[in-house]
């Protein structure tokens, strides 16, 4: 199991935190993924963590992306208001653009590894997110191989624990590495954690080892399936 975590960073390289707004900070808050790094641990896995944030090079974007148009495709320019973030320099596009490919090398990697190990490897993209109107505690983000067992064993004991869910609402899909987007080999899931689950405005609250706990047992969960594969 790889648990791929993109977003929970919030450094910016020092030599281009010039270049960005007053607007940053609070939008920092809203779109990193906090705590991420933490909520999501298993003694059953490999980690791959973004060591900057999103805002600097959102890793999960498609170098052409559609939400290049609104300012928010690898390269954050405008926020959801569609203030000015920065103004991005060639330097920068640079620096990220070697982030992004080092990134996706070193996911391959991972993956290659674990396939000389094991006949599968699961991928578990990793995020929370800032709570709205009617969201709910959990996003399970599924592509077509995801598989079905798994997405149900989930849902069931989330739905035990009294939490509610959204299978691919509001996000959807599941990051797959790219070397392997054909292969049979390779499944993957996302898993979305509310953050009024566990935060008390930006900082831990006091749901956080409850949050942290179910998160574990969700990860169990890929875990058994995957040694069950394993056999």
């Amino acid at each position: 199991m790889i648990l791929h975590i993109p977003h929970s960073s919030t450094e910016i390289p020092t030599e281009f935190q010039s270049e960005y707004t007053k607007y940053k900070d609070d939008f920092m808050d809203y779109i990193t993924d906090t705590y991420s790094d933490e909520l999501f641990e298993h003694w059953n896995s490999a980690v791959l963590c973004t060591p900057y944030s999103r805002l600097f090079c959102d890793v999960e974007r498609f170098p052409e992306d559609d939400m290049d148009k609104i300012g928010q495709g690898r390269f954050y320019s405008r926020d959801n208001h569609g203030n000015m973030l920065r103004e991005i320099s060639p330097e920068a596009r640079t620096r990220g653009t070697e982030l992004y490919n080092t990134h996706h090398q070193e996911l391959n990697s991972i993956t290659k590894k674990l396939l000389n190990l094991y006949p599968e490897v699961f991928v578990v993209d990793c995020h929370t997110f800032s709570p709205a109107i009617n969201s709910p505690d959990f996003c399970i983000g599924t592509n077509p191989n995801t598989p079905k067992e798994v997405i149900h064993d989930i849902a069931v004991l989330l739905e035990h624990r009294g939490y509610t869910i959204g299978i691919n609402l509001p996000y959807a899909g599941a990051i797959v590495p790219t070397d392997y987007t054909n292969s049979k080999k390779v499944q993957a899931i996302m898993i979305e954690v509310n953050k009024k689950l566990y935060l008390d405005g930006v900082n831990k609250g006091h749901g956080f080892n409850k949050t942290q706990l179910v998160v574990n047992e969700i990860l169990d969960i890929i875990s058994k399936y995957e040694i069950r594969k394993d056999k």
